[in-house]
């Protein structure tokens, strides 16, 4: 199933080979810029790490849901000062950001930090996938630096990280060359995650020169692959979260998307899909343009046609020739057109326990203090092209994304989460019971915008962490400790204008 999956041990046989490519003389140039070769070690920057500042872009697509963002994102500022005067604010860096779109969108006064001329992406929503964040050393020098790890997308974050690199001063950047044909978007920071004790979480579909990176300066005892080769997209965002828990003695919890749970809400309710259509169309289509609109209406569709199914399926004797019982009790059919929503979801939800396991298992060999991982399921309900029949018991999704915005793909932010707002109102109650249990404060936040498009919070976001950018906070602070810093809340800076 894996293209490598029992590859760290292939990747020593292949080594001489990737060691050679990748040391060749890399694309962009200048100071910032480094070979494979010139680095010592690295690790790679997890939610351990206090988050300094979140990057966002904004565009025409979803004005409306940055707005709402930097709204969240002030009220959580402001809670913090509440709970302690010295807690420093988070900051919001917006990308394609004007002095005029700040005035239109009323974001002067929030918790924003000024426009950066030339920081730009274009059209392209996706923060997360640019690049991946690291602490690195260098061969030859004893301070450890901020390293960028350039996923080569290109598109329109194409020169994000170079820009973000003349932000921070003791930072340089490394851009892998591919070779591998054929691994997609398998190399794209969503796909690569870390968890509390760095442990390196990441799809099936990673590229060998990627992995041969990792492998290479670090972590070659520390990966775990996720079976992800029945997503659409392909990124292990999609289906866990790792979370992290300062006073658990695991030091952090697993957040997992799980169907089961989804169906289990779902036959409680009676008319299901009356209390979706409750919900005004205008709180999902945030872009309003006809593209999401067409989204919105293909959802209704999808959740009748859902709805049908299960039905039908539920009413099916056990002892029926055409039919099957799952270890959970429910009743599905075997594969015999379009209509498969049931044997998707156990057969995604197999997938993901399996993965899950893997996790856990790779967290306690090397953490051994750790004896049980708390594991949160929310409620998602997946959506395929197809599924194959591979026995009579077993079946393959192909090409799976969420039916609604996926809460597991949020933005962990410390005690604070940013979740999407999975829309029905089952599953936002158990989102909200499940996630209040970790003791976090979790935000759900309508995204539709990043969701018709295959992705949600998590994909759209990304942080720079305070460890990384402690001397160049220093450094401003000294630059501006005569006038009012650009980034502080809006609070706070008319205290200090008094």
């Amino acid at each position: 199933m894996f293209p490598w999956k029992h590859s760290i041990a292939r990747f020593y046989k292949i080594a001489p080979l990737l060691f050679f490519m990748i040391t060749l003389p890399l694309w962009g140039s200048g100071e910032k810029y480094v070979k494979v070769d010139d680095i010592e070690s690295l690790k790679l920057l997890s939610s351990h790490e206090e988050v300094d500042s979140i990057l966002l872009a904004q565009t025409k697509l979803n004005r409306a849901f940055v707005s709402k963002f930097a709204e969240i994102l002030e009220t959580i500022n402001g809670e913090r000062v509440c709970v302690s005067s010295e807690s420093s604010p988070l900051k919001l860096r917006i990308v394609n950001l004007t002095q005029e779109d700040a005035q239109k969108l009323q974001l002067l006064n929030k918790d924003i930090c000024d426009p950066v001329d030339g920081l730009n992406c274009g059209d392209d929503l996706w923060m997360r996938d640019f690049a991946k964040f690291a602490l690195v050393k260098l061969k030859g020098i004893k301070e450890k630096k901020l390293l960028i790890i350039d996923t080569n997308r290109e598109r329109g974050t194409n020169g994000l990280p170079k820009l973000l690199s003349h932000i921070g001063k003791d930072s340089v950047i490394v851009k892998v060359p591919k070779y591998s044909k054929n691994n997609g978007s398998g190399d794209y920071g969503g796909n690569i995650e870390v968890t509390a004790n760095d442990i390196l979480y990441t799809g099936s579909n990673l590229s060998l020169e990627m992995a041969n990176l990792f492998v290479t300066k670090g972590y070659a005892n520390k990966m775990v692959l996720m079976d992800n080769d029945w997503l659409r997209v392909g990124h292990v965002d999609e289906q866990v979260s790792v979370l992290t828990l300062p006073n658990d003695p695991c030091g952090m919890a697993i957040v997992k998307a799980d169907p089961r749970s989804a169906l289990s809400l779902w036959m409680s309710q009676s008319l299901p899909e009356k209390q979706l259509s409750l919900v005004a169309a205008n709180n999902y289509v945030e872009a309003k343009d006809d593209y999401a609109l067409d989204r919105y209406k293909q959802l209704q569709k999808d959740m009748e046609i859902f709805h049908k199914d299960f039905q039908e399926n539920m009413k099916k004797k056990e002892d029926d020739d055409s039919a099957q019982k799952s270890s959970n009790g429910f009743v599905i059919e075997r594969p015999m057109g379009s209509r498969n929503l049931l044997q998707e979801q156990f057969a995604i939800a197999n997938i993901i326990d399996k993965n899950v396991q893997l996790l856990k298992a790779k967290i306690i060999e090397r953490s051994p203090e750790c004896k049980e991982i708390r594991t949160i399921s929310l409620p998602v309900i997946f959506k395929c092209e197809g599924i194959k029949a591979l026995t009579s018991i077993s079946y393959l999704p192909i090409k799976c994304g969420s039916l609604f915005p996926n809460s597991v793909n949020m933005l962990s932010l410390g005690k604070e989460l940013i979740v999407p707002d999975p829309i029905f109102p089952p599953f936002q109650e158990e989102v909200k019971k499940s996630l209040d249990s970790l003791d976090k404060k979790s935000y759900l936040l309508g995204d539709f915008c990043y969701h018709i498009r295959n992705g949600e919070i998590h994909c759209g976001t990304n942080e720079l962490r305070r460890t990384d950018w402690e001397t160049l906070l220093r450094e401003k602070k000294k630059a501006n400790k005569n006038s009012v810093g650009s980034c502080l809340p809006s609070l706070i800076r008319r205290k200090l204008k008094k």
